[in-house]
């Protein structure tokens, strides 16, 4: 991924983990598989500010793009973007000492759960997760890894998937993003007539109601803990898959279309550091949350 522009630049004006970007991305997609062979450049001259887990989202874009002589390059970055991309390890390796606050972007192969875990541990270790009981800390990441397990599983990404993560100490909160370059959620859920739309779709899969068992869906009891802790932590998850965007926020949710499908599915976890509650499991699960 390169700095250097080309003769035609789209502007890019938002860094923010939400359905604007996501649709800007999804254009950015679709405008770069349509001009000529090289980088296509992406104008930073408004964007003020970037969240680093979503280097994870660009990476997916550019080695997509890749695959037919393509790619990304930057102008006009500004210094505080810049250095917020570069520490993310965007631009190839992360410096050598990266703020603390970024978790860098790692690629991962299908077969590469346990370093994927290992990689969550320590990209959240210090960065002032909530307390929390062994058992419930263990089903937590167990939640994050199901996320994994939807990617190993059903992306069918010969690609593989890029995770990224940053610390807003000021905001209080911690995002990590799993993106991969896949088929996406709704694509199986709506073949089967289970949901209409795409954001439906995700929807649907994130439904504690919904038996997922049928179409291989991850839908454990660890990402109904990492789900319901989410909601009593005053976090986000969200989802930005193909034409599908899902958030899940302070106990509600926001689903809609993205105007341009987003080729790939993207994850974020996000985590409220101010939260100074303790949390435990409950002493009895009841059999049928289970799946």
């Amino acid at each position: 991924m390169e700095f250097n522009a080309s003769s035609t630049a789209y502007p890019i004006t938002n860094g923010r983990t939400d359905a604007r970007t996501f649709s800007a991305f999804g254009e950015i997609y679709a405008r770069a598989q349509s001009s000529s062979i090289g980088p296509y450049s992406l104008d930073c001259t408004n964007l003020m500010f970037c969240n680093s887990n979503l280097a994870a989202a660009l990476m997916a874009i550019h080695r997509q793009l890749g695959q037919t002589g393509r790619g990304l390059s930057f102008l006009n970055l500004r210094p505080r973007v810049s250095s917020i991309l570069n520490d993310s390890g965007l631009f190839g390796v992360a410096t050598q000492r990266p703020r603390p606050s970024v978790v860098p972007l790692t690629p991962f192969n299908h077969s590469e759960g346990d370093r994927f875990d290992l990689y969550v541990r320590r990209g959240l270790a210090n960065k002032g997760l909530p307390d929390m009981s062994p058992g419930l800390e263990n089903e937590f990441f167990t939640g994050i890894h199901e996320l994994f397990t939807n990617f190993e599983i059903h992306s069918q990404s010969s690609l593989g998937a890029w995770a990224a993560g940053q610390l807003f100490p000021v905001n209080g909160r911690v995002e990590m993003t799993l993106v991969d370059a896949g088929v996406g959620i709704p694509s199986r859920i709506m073949q089967r007539g289970f949901a209409q739309s795409p954001h439906a779709a995700i929807d649907w899969a994130m439904t504690g109601s919904n038996t997922t068992r049928e179409l291989d869906v991850p839908g454990g009891l660890g990402l109904k803990v990492l789900r319901e802790f989410i909601r009593l932590n005053q976090g986000e998850l969200t989802i930005a898959s193909h034409g599908g965007f899902w958030r899940e926020a302070g106990g509600r949710v926001d689903m809609r279309p993205l105007t341009h499908p987003f080729p790939g599915t993207a994850v974020t976890v996000v985590v409220n550091t101010q939260d100074n509650r303790s949390y435990q499991l409950a002493r009895e699960v009841r059999p049928g949350d289970i799946f």
